[in-house]
């Protein structure tokens, strides 16, 4: 059943694309409507593909699919699903024109992806992904995913005081998520007992630098979830983390197997704090992230949004910088994008996008 079709017609009126989409995700029904405002429009259609699994590219075949899965499987409310797409006609204009009247009548409703399930030799996949889809292998099929905008969360957007916002996380859940949040309610508990002994570091400086935002420290939870997608191979590779504040995302890369860890801050207080909390383990460094160069092995780089579109593209150019002087498979992982646009124009490509972070792949 479709809450939404959108039909295009050609010159003649005869139809040329159709796409039938259902809104949300299980248990939608029943939440109370959101209060939304008009979503900020990408300056892009969509965002560009990155199904991996090439030479050089740090995205395999195995993480197209492991992160495929989650996306059909985890659900979420601004998650909608394609359940008929027809393509009479598959050119670049078709489908250009197909998804902006799709884009146009499904960012009032919230929805921020597109997911369709498709067979490996579905005709349909090649003029998608050329005009900006991304997929994954999830058993005998395909999960082919479209952004329609890369920014989850809006400013100052802190969600309903009615208990609105638990209620649509509840209705996502299933029982095959139960052990994974069961790892993540540890890691919470950890994390919580740690701060009551070690009380987090506050900034010491009174105003972040041009270009920088405010500390704020990422949930536990989100850390695990994003992390997890990042192949086991690139582990042993350099993590850094931009902007580490008091080092909690390295404590719990340390605690999923990343082997080494870097980090770097511009608070001087929330840089000796890491260097306490974490010791010999990270090398913690002091500096001002837009101008520094990065290392040429690191391998992923983290990034819980400490700049704002001029020092993301700061720290995209000091990237793109280090991969041409040594051309290797690197990943970002960047949790609440607000300024994916630099990063796609460095040269990576959109590989996965959950409602709180996305993957970018060489």
């Amino acid at each position: 059943m479709a809450d939404v079709v959108v039909r295009v017609a050609g010159p003649t009126g005869r139809p040329v694309a159709s796409m039938a989409v259902r809104l949300g995700t299980r248990g939608r029904r029943r939440l109370a409507p959101t209060r939304r405002t008009a979503p900020e429009r990408l300056d892009r259609p969509g965002l560009v593909a990155g199904d991996g699994g090439g030479a050089g590219s740090a995205w395999t075949v195995a993480s197209a699919g492991a992160a495929a899965r989650r996306r059909w499987s985890g659900g979420h409310p601004s998650v909608a699903t394609v359940v008929e797409l027809d393509l009479a006609d598959p050119s670049p204009d078709g489908v250009a024109s197909l998804l902006a009247q799709a884009q146009a009548q499904l960012e009032p409703t919230g929805v921020c992806r597109l997911d369709l399930l498709a067979t490996p030799d579905d005709v349909r996949l090649g003029p998608l992904r050329a005009a900006g889809w991304f997929s994954g292998v999830v058993g005998p099929d395909v999960v082919a995913s479209w952004c329609l905008r890369a920014t989850w969360r809006r400013e100052g957007d802190t969600g309903d005081r009615s208990g609105g916002r638990l209620r649509r996380r509840l209705a996502a859940v299933r029982p095959r998520d139960l052990p994974g949040l069961a790892a993540t309610v540890v890691d919470e508990a950890r994390g919580r007992t740690h701060e009551r002994r070690h009380p987090p570091a506050a900034a010491t400086l009174a105003s972040p630098p041009p270009g920088s935002v405010r500390h704020e420290a990422t949930r536990y939870r989100t850390i695990r979830r994003a992390l997890e997608l990042v192949p086991e191979g690139f582990r042993a590779e350099p993590l850094l983390d931009v902007g580490c504040g008091d080092g909690r995302v390295l404590a719990a890369a340390g605690r999923l197997g990343f082997t080494r860890l870097a980090g770097i801050d511009h608070d001087p207080g929330l840089v000796e704090a890491a260097r306490a909390r974490l010791g010999p383990s990270a090398s913690i460094r002091l500096g001002d992230a837009r101008t520094t160069p990065i290392d040429d092995e690191v391998g992923t780089v983290y990034l819980f949004n400490p700049l704002d579109e001029e020092g993301v593209a700061d720290v995209a150019a000091e990237l793109a910088a280090s991969l041409l002087r040594r051309p290797r498979p690197a990943l970002v992982v960047y949790v609440n994008p607000r300024a994916v646009a630099p990063l796609l124009d460095a040269g990576l490509s959109m590989v996965h996008l959950e409602p709180q972070f996305c993957v970018l792949a060489t």
